[in-house]
């Protein structure tokens, strides 16, 4: 066999719901096509993952499923196996020969039979894209990897919701103190995408997209800097690193603002898990107020305010500590 013969290619998660979701997935989902076209034309093998349930796979879930507190009763009929929104996007949809599984957790392999239909190819490397990277592309990654596979991530055919997520929320905010202005730091490819969100919602003249590295100073000042669900992906270290750099970038009044899950206790089971899961996914961890405390501290911080918000999250207000 040639190699192109032991490759696939895996499009995940590029269904109706999802894609409709995250407005910047048109451009990776074209690149994903492209490259579909291309294994196909070398002989290599497609593979389609999408995630959607049936009535028995949520009544199979366990309390302590992250996936079951997800899948709440407004959102089971979005998410049903037979809804429109779990259907492939026709533009990635499957041809005959591809491999096609149903998942109901995050991972492509998990609860799902890809790696026996993989090996029944002989496929030993991957070529992964989808939607979006730090939920099915990662939690994927990270499996291929134990199994042994060859893995390649196409960087211009996967998308990330969460840039999007954090430009809508700078947007709502300068529509509403039209006073303000923001910042949007992230690395490259997220920053393109809020950059081009940002535009199209009317208030780029207001808020600038930096380009920058959170584990290096940061280029910019302000009043606030807001980090959500940044901490969890890192050990105390490295935490400890971003949060000084995001000290450093404030005012002398200013102030940093974590957003995170913090424990339940009546739903300890769901925070215990997603601390397992960051663990091994990423090696971060999350913490409660005491642990996110001394990481604050130690970057010359401490916690003036902690405000309980839906989710199970809570928004930590730390002032310098000067």
């Amino acid at each position: 066999m040639s190699n192109i013969d032991r490759t696939a290619l895996l499009s995940m998660d590029y269904q109706n719901g999802i894609v409709a979701s995250i407005p910047a997935a048109a451009s990776a989902i074209e690149r994903t096509a492209e490259a579909i076209a291309v294994v196909r034309e070398l002989g290599g093998h497609v593979g389609h993952v999408r995630v959607a349930f049936r009535d028995e796979d949520i009544a199979a879930m366990p309390e302590s499923s992250a996936m079951a507190a997800m899948i709440t009763p407004e959102r089971r009929a979005a998410m049903h196996a037979d809804a429109e929104g779990t259907a492939f996007d026709e533009r990635v949809a499957p041809q005959d020969g591809d491999i096609v599984v149903r998942k109901t957790r995050v991972g492509a392999f998990s609860t799902t039979d890809l790696a026996e239909r993989l090996r029944e190819r002989e496929v030993d490397t991957l070529v992964l894209t989808g939607i979006a990277t730090s939920g099915v592309v990662l939690s994927t990654l990270r499996d291929a990897a134990d199994r042994d596979f060859r893995l390649i991530v196409l960087a211009d055919a996967v998308e990330e919701a969460a840039s999007v997520e954090e430009a809508r929320s700078i947007a709502e905010l300068l529509r509403s103190h039209p006073q303000l202005r923001g910042y949007l730091v992230d690395l490259v490819g997220p920053a393109r995408n809020a950059a081009r969100y940002l535009d199209e919602q009317g208030v780029a003249d207001r808020a600038e997209v930096v380009t920058a590295n959170f584990f290096e100073p940061l280029p910019v000042e302000a009043d606030a800097v807001v980090l959500c669900d940044v901490l969890g992906d890192w050990d105390d270290h490295d935490a400890t690193l971003i949060l000084r750099h995001c000290t450093d970038a404030t005012t002398e009044r200013g102030r940093v603002v974590i957003v995170e899950m913090l424990p339940d206790p009546q739903r300890m089971d769901l925070f215990t898990e997603m601390d397992l899961r960051m663990m091994i996914y990423v090696g971060g961890r999350m913490r409660d107020v005491e642990r996110t405390e001394r990481i604050a501290s130690a970057a010359g911080l401490f916690i003036a305010a902690v405000t309980r918000i839906e989710g199970g999250y809570g928004i930590m207000e730390c002032l310098p500590d000067r």
